[in-house]
């Protein structure tokens, strides 16, 4: 199955470029959106999350940080946090927001567009306390 992929720039800068890419993706082929889903399988037509699509911009970072060949563990889920992390020039604790898997479409929408426009995500009081991923970047760091 052939996931449908809008044209890629040359040469894709981290940040709002990036951001802006993924945006217009996302809202271009939204079947190919899930946040629940980073783990990048297009050729049997498996959906990528933000992190995943992120990563996808910047196969050679995800590379570096997760060789092709390994088994999937919370190290190959690394990679793509710390990919996306890189890729779209946020930090941990936007990460948390932006790629945590029970995050609501409108929320990521939102986001990237404030991320591609060069401004910094809001984050909502009432889900600022609960950020949460299964733990955090710097744990999962040390299985790596």
């Amino acid at each position: 199955m052939h996931i449908p992929i809008i044209p890629v720039p040359a040469a894709v800068q981290p940040g709002p470029q990036t951001a802006q890419w993924i945006l217009d993706q996302i809202t271009t082929y939204p079947e190919t959106y899930d946040q629940s889903r980073w783990r990048p399988k297009t050729y049997c037509g498996t959906t990528y999350c933000v992190a995943g699509w992120a990563a996808f911009l910047q196969p050679q970072k995800l590379d570096e940080l997760w060789p092709e060949n390994q088994h999937e563990t919370a190290a190959e889920a690394i990679a793509h946090i710390l990919t996306g992390m890189h890729t779209l020039g946020i930090d941990e604790y936007t990460a948390r927001y932006l790629f945590d898997a029970s995050r609501k479409a409108d929320e990521v929408m939102s986001a990237l567009k404030e991320l591609a426009n060069g401004d910094p995500v809001t984050i909502p009081d009432y889900v600022e306390e609960g950020i949460h991923l299964q733990a955090t970047i710097a744990e999962l760091q040390r299985w790596h």
